[in-house]
């Protein structure tokens, strides 16, 4: 097998990266988001699409939706303040 690619590189280490920052995302999933807001997963996939839901991240291109605590704690607040 001949040497990993810069790219693959890159993604080794943006993986190890994500690893130290686990515990601040709220799940690997969409599951635990869609839980604590009490909406379905098509509500949230639609909040996603229309940039009206708390900030997220995909992981990988067809990766797990991730979502940090801190986004969500900010965008449940800015939905209290009325500026979403």
């Amino acid at each position: 097998m001949g040497h990993p690619t810069r790219s693959g590189r890159l993604h080794a280490a943006t993986r190890a990266a994500q690893s130290r920052r686990g515990a601040e995302h709220v799940s690997p999933n969409r599951r635990a988001v869609c839980d604590e807001l009490k909406v379905s997963r098509r509500t949230f996939d639609r909040w996603r699409a229309q940039c009206s839901g708390p900030r997220s991240v995909r992981l990988g291109g067809s990766g797990p939706v991730r979502v940090r605590r801190s986004w969500l704690e900010e965008w449940i607040e800015a939905i209290g303040r009325g500026t979403t």
